[in-house]
This record gives structure tokens, sequence and C-alpha cells, in this order.
């Protein structure tokens, strides 16, 4: 009988040990309270009392023993990460948004087993490194709201990355080629620049937020896979070209910003065909033309905004200066009273006909090729610049 005992005291013990979090596990946590101010967290219950795993210190979480979850979120954490934040084998998710966090993410985090990273809202400032000891199976990346530099080539080491956030930072250069995976992406409000990769075309996003950066190039071309009905924000950049008809099978998004680019043409008849649509913004763009019939037949079902643009007149009653309308397209364009900005020829610049036309939207014209353009108020110069300049050798048309 007293052997039976004594050998259930031990299984016990046993099993309490095996429960026990790691000495490492301990040590690393330790670091953390002292090194964010721990004694004025606002919750800081059991913390430094025994066992984390046994005494369930506030916000940890634990598996047979082992740490799985630091769930800290606004809890008053003021300082930096230590680097032992990342010894804890069984790690998958930390959650320490919305704190005083600064200085730099130590690499230790990124080599963690842990696939899901929480840390918007802080003050963490300098660059993400690549130390290639990274943790592939990463999923969901939100940093928004800090002070962080740097590349975001870091995000090419991770395959399975599915949810981005890194909006509300310092990020600069360009995107890289190559992340094609990721379904939500939040750059906005960066400084990222230069034209868009070529595997965007690739993505099937349900977000995109590329809003206030300075990126350019043509728009990109989407992927019609839009299945939750998202937005997709490219505003505020310095995005040119046309609006690709394609967007029209984006039919589940909705909102479709673009306002405040130098997108040019027509608004193309296909976004009819999204008819989940509630927001679709133009404004401050160089579009031209006269308006698709279905924002006539639907304006008061999408919020539309496309002031400032060169639409031509007359505008429909319901988006006319008030108090007609509601001044959603205006000012427009009179084409006859535009200067001649484009020059085409059809024979080597030796027979030129010039155009009326917006600026910096020279339209393609059967038959001609486009000489140049130059700025509203100036006719373009081609290799017969007398024959150009001379009003009497244009052809107008309006």
């Amino acid at each position: 009988m007293k052997l039976n005992v004594i050998l259930l005291v031990l299984g016990v013990f046993a099993i309490q040990s095996v429960l026990c979090a790691s000495k490492a596990e301990i040590s690393a946590l330790t670091d953390l309270y002292q090194a964010t101010n721990g004694a004025s967290w606002k919750n800081n219950q059991n913390w430094l009392q025994g066992d984390p795993c046994q005494n369930k210190w506030f916000g940890v979480s634990c598996y047979l023993g082992s740490v799985t979850e630091i769930n800290l979120n606004a809890n008053k954490l003021v300082g930096t990460l230590p680097q032992s934040i990342g010894n804890f084998p069984k790690v998958v998710e930390y959650v320490l948004s919305e704190n005083k966090l600064s200085g730099t993410i130590p690499s230790s985090l990124f080599s963690s087993p842990a696939s899901y990273f929480f840390l918007t809202s802080n003050q963490l400032s300098g660059s993400i490194a690549r130390t290639g000891t990274e943790n592939k199976n990463v999923f969901d990346f939100e940093f928004s709201n800090n002070a962080l530099s740097g590349s975001i080539d870091f995000l090419l080491d991770y395959p399975y990355l599915s949810l981005v956030n890194l909006s509300n930072n310092t990020f600069s250069g360009t995107i890289p080629n190559g992340i094609t995976q990721i379904t939500s992406l939040d750059l906005s409000f960066n400084r990222l620049s230069g034209p868009l990769p070529a595997s965007f075309s690739q993505n099937n996003f349900d977000e995109l937020y590329l809003q206030q950066n300075q990126l350019s190039g043509p728009l990109p071309t989407l992927q019609s896979g839009n299945l939750n009905g998202q937005d997709i924000d490219l505003s505020g950049n310095q995005f040119e070209g046309t609006i690709p008809s394609s967007y029209g099978n984006l039919i589940k998004i909705t909102t479709l910003a673009l306002h405040d680019n130098k997108i040019s043409g027509t608004i193309p008849q296909s976004l009819s065909k999204i008819t989940n649509l509630q927001l679709l913004t133009l404004e401050n763009n160089q579009l031209n033309g006269t308006l698709p019939t279905f924002l006539q037949t639907r304006p008061r079902t999408t919020n539309f905004h496309a002031e400032n643009n060169f639409f031509s007149c007359p505008l429909p009653a319901w988006c006319s200066p008030a108090p007609t309308g509601n001044g959603a397209c205006a000012p427009c364009v009179d084409p006859s009273s535009l200067p001649l900005c484009c020059s085409y020829s059809n024979n080597g610049c030796q027979s030129v006909a010039q155009y009326r036309c917006a600026p910096a939207s020279c339209p393609a014209q059967p038959g001609f090729s486009l000489c140049g353009s130059r700025p509203v108020n100036s006719c373009s110069l081609c290799a017969a610049p007398a024959l150009a300049d001379n009003p009497l050798n244009s052809i107008p048309v309006v």
C-alpha cells in the first residue's frame, strides 16, 4: 500500500514537472518583464511567481508545459524587446500591440516558430533584418503604426504569408517582385516608390491598400479572385495611364479608390459589373470624355467622387455643380476650348495633324502615330517644327 502511494506521488510530481515551463522560457519571460517595466504594467498578475504555466502568469498561454502564446496587448509595456524574446520553442503567436515598445525588433523574434505577429501601434523603429534563419511558416505580420524603415524585401523570406499590414511606417524602396501568395496587403502611408512588380498580376487580393506612397507607372492588372468583397485603394500616388477594363471583373469588391493620381483616359463601362461597389473615388486625376451610363443610373447606390478631371460638357445633371447636382464630377471641359496639345504623324512627321485634347491625354488616332505632347498652351514640335506650329497645316478634331 505504501509503495502504491509513493508511486502515485512520484507520478504526480513527474506530470507536474512535464507541465512546467523550461528554464530558458522562464528566463526569457523574466527578461521581457524587466525590459518593459513589468512592475508598472496594467496587469502583471502572478508574474515572477513560480512557474508561468502552473501559476498562469497573465497573458501567457501554455500547452503541455510549453509557452504557446504571449498576449500582452494594450498592457502598458514600456521599453525594448529583449533578444531572448524568441526563446520559446513552441510559441505560435505574439500579441504585443498598443503598447510603448521602442527600439528595433530583435532578429530572434523571426527565428521563433511563431506564425502570427501582432506589434501594431508601438514606437518600434529601424529595419527588419534578414538573417537567413527566419521561420518560413509565418502567416500574419501586423506591424502598422510604428516608425519602421528600410526595405520591405524581407517579405520574400516568408513563402506562406497571407496577411500583411505595414501601414503608417516609413518603409522605402520598391515593392519586391514575387510576393504572390499574399491575399491582404496594406502598405499605405509609407514612402514606397517605383512601379508595381509584375507578380501583382498573379495575386488574388481580397484587400489591397497602397494609398499615400510615391508609387508610379501603370495601374496594376488585378485578378478576379476577390472572394470576400473588400477594398482596393491605390490613391495618393503617381500612377498614370488608363483604368484597366479588367477591373470590371473584380465583381466582389466594395471600394475602388484611385483618386489623387495621374490617371487619364475614360472611365471604363466595365466597372458596371461591380454590383457591390459602394465607393468609387476618381477625383484629382486627368480623366476625360463622357461619364459612362452606369454612373448615371446608379448615382445613389455608389458613393462617387470624380471632381477635378477633364470630363466633357455638358455633365449629367446629378453630378453637375450645385444647385443642379452634387458636383461629384465638376468642373467640365468644353473640348472646343482646349488648346492644340497633341501632334500626330502618318508620314514620319512630314504630315502632322494636331488634335484638341485634355492635358497629358493624347488619345490614339487610327492611321496616325503620336509624335509627342507638351504642356497645355504649347503645341508639340516634331521633325518639322514650323509645320507643326502652323495652324493652317493642323487638322483640329473635336
